[in-house]
């Protein structure tokens, strides 16, 4: 399946009122390379950032940046991230949530089908919860208050 089918039946998945705020990317760097990077925007803005060559090829002079706020430098790859997506796609919202993967987790979150409770689970300060699907919840939630 052909990555703009993928990335149409996720979004389509999403919560009504994050629809059209999500978007997930995944690119190749070139044809001949398995290298690449994905990535979730909000409103445009990216909030999570995987990508291959971080995660191979560490450098340890980065410099942390925006990017690096809700998914640590080289913490997951591009890979990952359309594992997570294919997972969604096949095994549903509740495999999704039960994976001890936060990329699982955070597209899980996003789904139309989880809950505003399990959503407030997540925001817990005290539970043991990934930044990004934390931050993801706490997305949804304020979503759902501006919603008339």
């Amino acid at each position: 399946m052909r990555w703009s089918e993928i990335r149409s039946r996720v979004e389509n998945e999403f919560a009504e009122d994050i629809k059209k705020r999500v978007s997930i990317h995944f690119t190749r760097h070139h044809d001949k390379s398995r290298s690449g990077r994905a990535w979730i925007t909000i409103d445009g803005k990216e909030i999570a950032n995987c990508c291959d060559w971080s995660a191979y090829y560490p450098n340890p002079d980065h410099k942390p940046s925006y990017k690096d706020a809700l998914t640590k430098y080289g913490e997951f790859t591009a890979r990952d991230f359309k594992d997570a997506c294919w997972a969604f796609l096949h095994q549903g919202v509740e495999v999704c949530a039960a994976s001890p993967n936060p990329i699982f987790q955070a597209l899980a979150v996003l789904h139309r089908k989880f809950g505003k409770r399990r959503l407030l689970t997540l925001v817990d300060k005290t539970s043991d919860t990934h930044p990004l699907v934390r931050y993801l919840a706490e997305f949804r939630l304020s979503s759902e208050k501006s919603v008339p």
